[in-house]
């Protein structure tokens, strides 16, 4: 039976704040354990290896897939009785871990399962912050037509459930054999757009509501819409060296009234080479994740 202190979370943005790891390695030691010293907060190790501080905080990288690898039982909740025509049968989970990043609507078709099995299952992920949904982006009383996205919350247990190991995500270009299929390139793509969604809406918290913003043309990553101001902010995630901001971005920044345009990138990557669709303005903040958590925890 995994103990408190094994399941407690660290946030990204308590992280950034404090800006040392120290206090945060505290939460995880409990009991006797080792921890590997870390003079600073690091988002990159967050992203590898989840927010449960005794993953966060091992001793290497090995021993931090180990841990997840040997506590997935109590970890992951029960995935319910489900029809044997289902490819969630074998693990329901690893199926929502490959299907990462996707639109919901899809994920109910490619399931096989009726409607209500696949919202009690979703459900059941939501109430364990398993997963998360990112609702579709509408106008004050309208609804949208357009699905929402589904994401893991935890980057840890995605690479676990995925068998994704840190050594493989730490030394990308250098990556084995096994991870060069572009569907590899693609799932850490949508790991990292997960993990920055879930770092700025964690820290936005109850000061702002979330969303995307869809056209059929393209779409804003995250729209963050401030509860107590007009501020809204509309960002583009990317993990790429090169970044092509296409018109749809400024339509959509147009259509939601963004007060501020971002696009945030990985700090280990850099910032990308930005190419532009022709006469656009180009009012575009370029941030880390790092900088982004600090702009949301001051706010507008």
């Amino acid at each position: 039976m995994l103990d408190e202190a094994s399941l407690r979370l660290i946030e990204a943005h308590h992280g950034i704040r404090r800006a040392d790891s120290a206090a945060l390695i505290g939460l995880a030691s409990d009991q006797p354990v080792v921890l590997e010293p870390v003079g600073s907060f690091d988002l990159q190790r967050m992203w590898f290896r989840g927010r449960f501080a005794r993953s966060l905080f091992a001793a290497s990288g090995l021993e931090s897939d180990q841990w997840r690898a040997r506590n997935e039982d109590e970890l992951l909740p029960l995935g319910g009785d489900l029809p044997g025509h289902s490819p969630l049968v074998p693990h329901p989970w690893r199926w929502f871990a490959i299907e990462n990043g996707h639109e919901e609507t899809g994920l109910l078709k490619r399931s096989r399962l009726r409607r209500d099995a696949f919202d009690r299952l979703r459900d059941v992920g939501e109430q364990r912050d398993l997963i998360f949904r990112l609702p579709p982006w509408s106008p004050p009383g309208e609804s949208s037509p357009w699905p929402g996205f589904i994401y893991l919350t935890d980057p840890g247990i995605l690479h676990h459930l995925l068998g994704l190991p840190e050594a493989e995500l730490k030394d990308w270009q250098r990556r084995s054999l096994r991870y060069r299929d572009p569907v590899w390139d693609r799932r850490r793509e949508l790991s990292w757009e997960g993990f920055a969604i879930s770092c700025l809406v964690r820290a936005v918290g109850v000061r702002g509501r979330a969303s995307y913003w869809t056209a059929p043309d393209g779409e804003i990553d995250l729209v963050l819409q401030w509860s107590q101001s007009r501020e809204c902010w509309a960002i583009e995630i990317t993990l790429g060296r090169s970044k092509r901001i296409k018109s749809h971005f400024e339509r959509g920044c147009g259509e939601v009234q963004a007060t501020r345009a971002i696009l945030l990138h990985n700090s280990l990557v850099g910032a990308p080479k930005i190419k532009w669709d022709r006469d656009m303005a180009r009012n575009l903040e370029i941030m880390n994740l790092e900088e982004a958590l600090l702009a949301v925890d001051a706010g507008p």
